[in-house]
């Protein structure tokens, strides 16, 4: 999980802020269909 943070900060350092902003909504995003899914 830790790990999982450090990639997305350097990710988010190569690729800019809006970008990581992206991926941290895609990610929760994605994180939400696992949760009804599961359900």
């Amino acid at each position: 999980m830790a790990f999982d943070h450090i990639a997305v900060q350097v990710a988010g350092q190569l690729l800019g802020i809006e970008q990581l902003l992206r991926i941290e909504f895609a990610v929760s995003q994605f994180s939400v269909l696992n949760a009804v899914h599961d359900q």
